[in-house]
């Protein structure tokens, strides 16, 4: 009789149920799960702390709820520090700065933690910063298991310290726990080569001084610096160097980032990338660009792009023209797939929003990739019936008016469209063949 009264789910063993809980069901769907049974609560808790993503609606309710057996099973922590739904407030506001300060001994229970990703989108409003103090304090618990470390919170705020911030350096932070990091992505508003080695002088740049000593990073394999994005209207939002909001950011670091580059102690590394941008000064002649500057082979790649459909930030309809030795295709994406593109997509994002460096996606690691929208110039003029200048003029002269080009690594360029010999361009931007 009791054998009768037995779930069909309950004759499942682990294997089978992990493999469900595994398929993709939503965190509210595991959580119930957890509910259900001891059996139940330690597959599904396996997997829903596995990869764990925080938002601000969701950062309050984690930092009260204190279980450093599940802290344990935390492999890679994404923290996004997105607007929260309810209105901004003061309140509100206050309330995510305790729960970073909440966040950071319990960062320290997850021992096995290999990935962590601080996440905030470019149009995050000016006020709802977080001060470098928790992000600092958040860094100094991060157990000696991380090896990958993103940084992207560029927030919209003016050059200098705050109250909360005195005598925090965030760049200081970086340094401690660079010399175990394999993957590193840096996104901030203010920067300096304090995080890559001791003896920085801002009063004496872009010139790094004698003193200068680079630190160890003997498992360091790809950082990326990220110095400039689009902005929502027009324009660039720079990177300032800390201290030094006049210096030029990218001769700072690039003449710092060639003496850690030389360090015997830095060997394994495969990319030493300042992600830079261009603009475009004649909306005829010119596209805008992202611009790699690769430390290591000393050379800069402009990569062009423009917005040639929906006149919306986050939307699809940014055009990239690709490198030749990356298929030198057109592919048009949204404004954030177009950078991850400018990157080699370096670090990527999973359907469940969590960020991890490329090279720590495998089967093992349960993920699933959210692909962004990528199509062809084919594809997008097929759904949209949208065209632009350059497809046009190409069509009709037969030449390729624009590549990706090469120049020195702390080169200024723009990205000028070719006007080919026999032709000439009038001032609507259209090529006219000479009589």
């Amino acid at each position: 009789m009791e054998e009768s009264r037995r779930s069909p789910m309950s004759a499942l063993s682990n294997e089978l149920l992990l493999s469900i809980f595994e398929s993709g069901l939503p965190p509210s769907t595991l959580l119930c799960c957890m509910l259900c049974c001891r059996r139940w609560s330690s597959l599904s808790s396996s997997v829903l702390y596995n990869h764990l993503v925080l938002t601000v609606d969701t950062l309050s309710s984690f930092v009260r709820c204190s279980s450093k057996s599940r802290d344990a099973l935390v492999e890679t922590l994404t923290l996004r520090v997105n607007p929260a739904r309810s209105a901004e407030t003061e309140d509100a506001i206050r309330q995510l700065r305790s729960d970073l300060r909440e966040l950071a001994p319990r960062v320290g229970n997850m021992v096995n933690l290999r990935v962590f990703s601080l996440y905030a989108p470019s149009k995050l409003p000016s006020s709802r910063w977080v001060p470098d103090a928790s992000i600092a304090a958040v860094l100094d618990s991060l157990p000696r298991s991380c090896v990958g470390l993103e940084l992207s919170a560029r927030y919209l705020r003016h050059p200098g310290s705050v109250e909360e911030d005195e005598g925090v350096h965030l760049c200081a932070s970086i340094r401690k726990i660079l010399p175990r990091l394999r993957f590193l992505r840096l996104n901030l508003s203010r920067l300096c080569p304090e995080a890559f080695g001791i003896g920085f002088d801002p009063a004496k740049q872009p010139d790094p001084p004698e003193a200068f000593e680079p630190v160890a990073a003997p498992h360091l394999e790809q950082c990326l610096i990220k110095i400039a994005e689009p902005k929502y209207t027009s324009g660039l939002d720079r990177s300032w160097v800390c201290g030094c909001p006049e210096a030029d950011v990218v001769a700072v670091l690039v003449k710092h980032l060639r003496i850690f580059r030389d360090a015997s102690d830095a060997s394994k590394l495969e990319k030493l990338w300042i992600v830079d941008a261009s603009p475009m000064t004649d909306p005829y002649a010119t596209f805008h660009a992202f611009v790699r500057r690769d430390v290591l082979a000393e050379k800069s790649l402009l990569i062009p792009y423009k917005n040639v459909g929906l006149h919306k930030f986050n939307k699809e309809g940014i055009f990239v023209r690709m490198p030749e030795e990356e298929g030198g295709q057109d592919l048009v994406s949204t404004i954030y797939g177009a950078m991850s593109l400018a990157e080699q997509r370096a670090w990527v994002e999973t359907t469940g929003g969590t960020r991890v460096p490329a090279a720590e996606v495998s089967q093992k690691r349960r993920l699933t990739l959210a692909e962004p929208v990528m199509r062809t110039a084919d594809e997008w003029f097929a759904k949209t019936n949208i065209s632009c200048i350059l497809w046009a003029d190409e069509k009709k002269t037969g030449a390729r008016l624009l590549d990706a080009t090469e120049e020195g690594l702390a080169e200024n360029s723009i990205a000028v469209l070719r006007t080919p010999d026999g032709w000439t361009r009038h001032a609507g931007g259209f090529l006219q063949k000479l009589e």
